[in-house]
This record gives structure tokens, sequence and C-alpha cells, in this order.
């Protein structure tokens, strides 16, 4: 007798999902590894689905990070990264065209999205604004030659490319050292959040009907 059910299977590689669902072995996955989203929709060894989602990705500053507390530095910093970040060409040369620039803390499918959330020009791309906030804040607390502003992500997540393009981004626009720092899973990850051992900013996101952050 065969056994009839549902069976849920965990990867700590996305890549390894995806060739499961080209070879018959795994029904559904609910992303796409960086290295097919240029060639899912037209790999007819499976069904693709392209369509606009309801999560929202971004990182958050641990609370206790150097530079990066809610004081005067601390809110310049906040800015200058984040208007360093060219996301229009991270989606565009890493995610394939997939994702949405965030302009909200939700998804534009969400009720009560608002392209209009005041303060969010923090969002776009401003290399020149970005540079002169970060001065701003040296003039408070000088950055040092040897410091680095780390993102932690969890590499079962498949989020080594895109990280690598923030933190690319980052390091060209304000010219200071700037890397992803991979966790081996999401549970690491979050225990370490959880607990406060985090030192450096690292990958959130939020859905909606969830209590946490989602891998």
């Amino acid at each position: 007798m065969n056994d009839i059910g549902v069976w849920f299977i965990v990867y700590t590689d996305p890549q390894s999902a995806y060739a499961d669902v080209e070879a018959g072995n795994l029904d559904s996955m609910n992303t796409v590894p960086t290295s097919a989203l240029s060639t899912f929709e037209s790999d007819d060894q499976v069904q693709a689905v392209n369509e606009p989602g309801i999560v929202s990705r971004s990182f958050t500053f641990a609370a206790d990070q150097k530079h990066f507390s809610l004081d005067d530095e601390g809110r310049l910093r906040r800015a200058a990264v984040s208007m360093a970040i060219d996301r229009e060409q991270i989606i565009d040369k890493v995610s394939n065209g997939t994702n949405t620039p965030a302009v909200d803390f939700t998804a534009p499918l969400i009720p009560g999205y608002s392209e209009s959330v005041p303060g969010n020009e923090v969002l776009q791309y401003n290399p020149d604004k970005a540079k002169e906030l970060w001065e701003q804040a040296n003039q408070i607390a000088p950055w040092g030659d040897d410091e680095s502003f780390d993102i932690a992500y969890n590499a079962d997540g498949g989020g080594k490319d895109i990280y690598d393009a923030i933190c690319n981004s980052i390091h060209n626009t304000l010219g200071i050292k700037s890397q992803a720092t991979p966790y081996p899973t999401f549970s690491e990850m979050r225990d370490d959040i959880t607990d406060r051992k985090i030192t450096t900013a690292f990958r959130s996101g939020w859905r909606p009907g969830t209590s946490r952050d989602s891998p």
C-alpha cells in the first residue's frame, strides 16, 4: 500500500530543490534560485508561475550596532546606506526583473499599501546625497578604515547574489568595506537575532500571517 499525504522536504540549498522539481522528485517550491531566474519561465521541465507576491524583503540594523544607534550619527548613516543601494539595477541584473523596489513596509498587493509614505525618499538611489550624509556622520564619529558594514543572511534561502550585490553597491557608493556574511541556516540566524547576539545588519522581511520573518 502506498503512503498518501503531503510531504514537506527541507532543503539547505534552493538550487538542489529546483533540480528536484526539474527531475520530477519535488512537486513545488515557493522560490527560484538566482541561477534560474532568467530561464525558469522558459524551462519546459517546470510549470512556472511568475506573479506579484505579498512578501517584502529588507535588512535590519542590529539594536546595538556600532555607528547605527537611533541617535544623530546613526540616523545619518542609516539613511546614507539606504540611499547607496541601487535597487533598480540589482533587480534588473540579479533578479531578472522579478522583484519591485520597496517604497512601503508592505507589498503592493496588501490593502493600505502606499507609494507616499513620509520619509520613503531614503529608499531612492541617490549616491551624492548618500555620500553627503555619510560625511556628516563622520563629523560626529569617524568611520574607521578597518571597519566594515556587513549584512548577515541565511545561505539556505538563496540570497547570496542579492546581498553580495547590495554590499557591492554600498561599497562602490560610500567607499567603505561592505560584505554579505552567511549563516548556514535560517534557524541559526534567527536564534542569534532573538538572543541579541548578532552585531551586524541582517536579512529580514515580512509577509501577512507570520509572527516573524520566513526563510
